[in-house]
């Protein structure tokens, strides 16, 4: 297979890891390798010996062999190792000891017929989402989300998917994972499959913004139930006492210390002093403004807790 530098980078990043590169990895290496003229054995060991390969194939042994080489065959090629191959894969690896990595970098480069085609478009897919990732860092992909990047290139096969159809996946699978983010900090819970899809189509509604649907989980019964129902009144302390509540309860459930909300109090003093004072107008705007102080707090205690709530504070993956 003849290959650019970017090329013969995210063909590593498919062969060892099943995956599309980073952009910052994708650059990173390419720099790497037209430092070293472009000679592919000055990185091939950084992936092929990496645990993500192994975690990928599997351990290689002589007893396991012929799975690993099937698996192999699946995740470039789409289909099952024939007969020829594996005889000769195996006598290259009884030969050589070569890892699992190496092996999988090497039947990629040997493809033949068809095998190329659905390798080329691989790649090609792999291309369009890294660049549409560089273009858009806004959305990050993290750890957890890696298998779904993996099940979307392994069913490219005969075609590459179009750029709507790959814009559509990764803003999904974004969007997915911040939904995921908010029930897990405001509910405790992973998103039922209704309220997953449902939330994660209002959000993408709603261009991505985050700050769209915060206070419905905010204001939502079940938050209410969770955390106390905090609601309009005329007096202070109750006031006050619903929405400690509320905060503390938030952040014991996510195993931290509640902080001194100031911002939080000075909005329950203004809201109180307007509605004593009869400014009627201002109170409800001061009543939303609790609740948008109550919406930092939780924003603040879920990240703080390692729960990522914003798509820009989402933890990409490593290189």
């Amino acid at each position: 297979m003849n290959s650019s530098p970017q090329d013969l980078v995210q063909e590593l990043y498919i062969a060892a890891y099943g995956r599309p590169a980073d952009p910052a990895g994708l650059q990173y290496w390419t720099n790497v390798l037209n430092q070293n003229g472009n000679n592919i054995g000055a990185i091939v060991s950084n992936f092929t010996n990496s645990t993500e390969a192994n975690n990928l194939y599997g351990t290689i042994s002589s007893s396991n062999l012929p799975t690993v080489l099937n698996n192999i065959y699946e995740n470039l090629f789409n289909r099952p190792i024939d007969q020829v191959g594996l005889q000769y894969w195996e006598n290259t690896y009884n030969q050589y000891h070569m890892s699992v990595g190496d092996l999988a970098y090497d039947i990629m480069q040997g493809a033949q017929n068809s095998d190329v085609t659905v390798i080329n478009n691989k790649i090609a897919t792999a291309q369009t989402i890294t660049n549409y990732l560089a273009s858009n860092p806004n959305i990050s992909i993290t750890q957890g989300e890696v298998p779904l990047l993996d099940n979307f290139l392994q069913s490219v096969s005969t075609s590459v998917p179009s750029l709507n159809d790959i814009q559509n996946f990764l803003n999904n699978m974004n969007n997915q994972n911040t939904i995921q983010s908010l029930y897990l900090a405001f509910y405790d819970r992973p998103a039922d499959p209704a309220g997953l899809q449902y939330w994660s189509n209002v959000l993408s509604q709603n261009a991505n913004n985050i700050n769209a649907i915060l206070p419905s989980f905010a204001s939502s019964q079940e938050s209410a139930t969770l955390y106390g129902n905090v609601q309009p009144t005329p007096d202070l302390n109750t006031l006050i006492n619903t929405t400690d509540n509320y905060v503390n309860t938030f952040f014991t459930m996510n195993g931290l210390n509640a902080p001194n909300p100031q911002g939080l109090n000075n909005a329950i003093i203004s809201y109180y002093q307007d509605y004593a004072n009869g400014n009627l107008a201002d109170v409800n705007n001061d009543f939303n403004n609790i609740i948008s102080q109550i919406d930092n707090i939780m924003i603040y205690a879920a990240n703080q807790s390692g729960i990522k709530l914003t798509v820009n504070d989402l933890q990409p993956i490593n290189a």
